[in-house]
């Protein structure tokens, strides 16, 4: 008799057990898939949905046809896979970020970042390549992934160079000059594996006093066939600074130096500071100086090295070099 009036109680408990099994096993299910969700937006970050039109950021600031979105990779390129490039700079007191990228008026534009930390010779024109160096170490640094998290928070900006043009640049700064951190690291490699020097010198003295000097095609070659870790003095800039998929506020070109760069100045309120724009390098895309350079390559060996920069080339829409260079106009 007790029994019976207990089978109610009991098929209620029943009930309100097996509710709170369902309960637990759906929010359990929902957690993993927040978490999956999570995970994966860490994972994807190096393959974030590009860009379709350009920020109105970059509209108000810059004329809409410095960069085309509409060339960006639709899935992530290899030519543009993240390298990760120790001259993007910040101010967090003013919200300024720059990609400075290397061989494209870097070395002028960290002047302005010296200005802001009141490094007194910060104008110096004649400032030495290590003093340079020395000053940047005390700037700011932001990494790729710390961009990619908090681009909205910062005005960024960057100057940008046709990519032969800065290879040729990096030759003539690093290789010719043969300064003895790019022998150790660069040029005693392309002597012995491109330009077949059997014996080469241990420094860069003794190489001088041989004259022996990696020729231009020994380089475009190592270029080529770089893989992993790429130079950041010739890296694609859409490695770089990630262009497609950052919000910047302000792009302009090292060509047209002599008016973007004052733009650029009055954009990040500093139009007072009077910055040696003439130290900006001379050496555009064609050039006689670049022509020279690549005139006797081979055209494959061209058409390699410019597959490599394709996308450079079609976002910040600078003229192909397959339609300049002697090779491809018989």
């Amino acid at each position: 008799m007790f029994s019976r009036l207990l089978r109610p109680f009991k098929a209620l408990l029943w009930l309100f057990l097996s509710s709170l099994l369902v309960i637990y096993f759906l929010s359990g299910s929902q957690l993993e898939n927040d978490s999956r969700t999570h995970d994966s937006s860490i994972v994807s970050s190096s393959i974030t949905p590009v860009r379709k039109s350009p920020p109105s950021e970059v509209v108000s600031n810059v004329s809409q046809t410095v960069i085309n979105y509409s060339s960006c990779p639709k899935r992530s390129s290899s030519s543009c896979r993240i390298v990760n490039n120790d001259y993007w700079f910040k101010n967090e007191a003013r919200h300024i970020s720059g990609c400075l990228i290397p061989k494209a008026g870097s070395s002028t534009l960290r002047r302005l970042f010296f200005y802001l930390i009141d490094a007194p010779d910060w104008n110096n024109a004649s400032m030495s390549e290590d003093r340079i160096h020395r000053l940047a170490s005390k700037l700011q640094r932001m990494k790729v992934a710390s961009m990619l998290r908090a681009s909205n928070s910062y005005r960024l900006f960057s100057i940008t160079r046709e990519p032969f043009a800065r290879i040729v640049s990096y030759y003539h700064s690093k290789i010719l000059k043969m300064h003895p951190f790019y022998y150790k690291t660069i040029i005693r490699f392309l002597l012995a594996k491109y330009d077949r020097v059997s014996k080469v010198p241990s420094s860069a003295e003794e190489a001088k006093k041989r004259n022996l000097v990696p020729s231009f095609p020994s380089l475009v070659k190592h270029i080529i066939n770089s893989v992993a870790k790429p130079d950041v003095h010739w890296a694609p800039m859409c490695s770089l600074c990630q262009f497609c998929r950052l919000n910047y506020s302000f792009i302009g070109k090292i060509e047209n130096a002599q008016e973007d760069f004052p733009k650029l100045l009055q954009f990040l309120g500093l139009a007072h500071l009077d910055l040696p724009v003439h130290t900006f390098s001379t050496v555009n895309a064609t050039s006689q100086t670049v022509i020279d350079h690549f005139k006797d390559l081979p055209s494959d060996l061209i058409k390699k090295l410019f597959s490599k920069y394709s996308v450079d080339y079609q976002i910040f829409r600078y003229e192909s070099p397959l339609t300049y260079l002697p090779q491809f106009k018989q």
